[in-house]
């Protein structure tokens, strides 16, 4: 989220050759960070067809080597809700069209009644 914010904020040069090491340093490169994109893609799947503790449950049962799934997918919703933040900025600045903010929004507003347990 740092490293987002001073991208978002200008306070880091935007012509750099660092760019690869930024990206490696980055949430879910690692096997573990991608395990979260990997379970919250199982509960959000089984969200569509079940109400959401189904859907909890169906997830830690296909995932059982996971510790804390619903500490997970709130991590994975804060994260969400910073991105959203993130969005908004760049929707005040001008930087991204009404379209792509419209998707961005609608997303979050199916997001946040899926991610409530």
């Amino acid at each position: 989220m740092v490293t987002l914010s001073f991208f978002l904020n200008g306070l880091v040069e935007k012509e750099r050759n660092d760019y690869h090491d930024i990206s490696n340093s980055l949430p879910f490169l690692t096997d573990n960070n991608v395990a979260l994109g990997i379970v919250a893609q199982h509960y959000l799947e089984q969200s569509l067809k079940n109400d959401n503790n189904t859907a909890l449950a169906s997830t830690e049962a296909t995932f059982t080597t996971c510790i804390n799934i619903k500490a997970d997918l709130k991590k994975g919703g804060e994260f969400w809700n910073g991105l959203m933040a993130g969005v908004d900025v760049l929707k005040d600045a001008g930087k991204i069209s009404d379209e792509t903010y419209k998707m961005f929004t609608d997303a979050n507003d199916w997001l946040q009644h899926k991610v409530k347990f």
